[in-house]
């Protein structure tokens, strides 16, 4: 009888441990992905700018430090989870465990926020919006007829970073509002074998061949960017 409670109580402990561990791979998950969420933006905002990068730094772990003209600075990982995800995709047999964020513009030139190809909504059904309104006059309010955008600009002028997180039924969430609300994206932060699903922003970052542009591909699959080098 005290070798099986012994067994069982070994048992239970490595089933704790386990689950420990995946709590602490979701939770960083979750970190880096509203970390990219917010590099990404900050990528879009340089473009609209015409601003450039000034130092590109690769990094032992395989990450790309960036540091744009303006004085910002932003880590991109370079598709590390990518790779990691391709398990947790073959393991739910189709999308259900993939979340990829990202932006692309629309036919009125505005830059906005895509879930999984397609538009990220906000609770009214409108468009998130990534970039600025309207570049420089539109801040300074000096076009009067630039005043319909700015109206926009009360959500923020510089567009919305949304912010993920997982739900107590382990599924991804989404606030466009700061937090203040969340909707449930229906993608499921873990495999079927309960490995950590594929949950990716930036796919693969290198540099032009002649080293004036560094190209930024996104998981999604959509354009990349070409950020110049100065």
């Amino acid at each position: 009888m005290a070798l099986l409670t012994t067994a069982c109580s070994d048992k239970f402990g490595d089933d704790l441990r386990s689950l420990g561990g995946r709590v602490e791979v979701l939770e960083e998950r979750v970190l880096e992905m509203n970390t990219d969420l917010e590099s990404l933006q900050t990528m879009i905002l340089t473009i609209q700018q015409n601003g450039y990068i000034t130092s590109v730094t690769r990094n032992q772990d395989g990450t790309t430090t960036i540091t744009f003209n303006d004085g910002h600075s932003v880590t991109l990982r370079d598709g590390r989870t990518g790779q990691d995800g391709a398990d947790g995709q073959d393991g739910q047999d189709g999308q259900e465990a993939t979340l990829l964020m990202g932006i692309r513009q629309a036919s009125d030139g505005m830059w906005y926020w895509t879930l999984n190809g397609q538009w990220l909504l906000d609770s009214d059904g409108n468009k998130v919006r990534a970039g600025a309104t309207d570049g420089k006059d539109g801040k300074d309010g000096e076009d009067g007829l630039n005043g319909r955008d700015g109206h926009d600009g009360r959500d923020g002028h510089d567009g919305i970073v949304p912010q993920m997180r997982i739900n107590d039924e382990g599924f991804w969430e989404v606030s466009t509002d700061g937090g203040l609300t969340w909707q449930n994206t229906g993608v499921q932060a873990n495999g079927k074998d309960g490995e950590p699903g594929r949950a990716d922003i930036f796919g693969s970052v290198e540099l032009s061949e002649d080293g004036t542009y560094l190209i930024v591909h996104l998981a999604d699959g959509s354009e990349p960017f070409h950020l110049p080098i100065m």
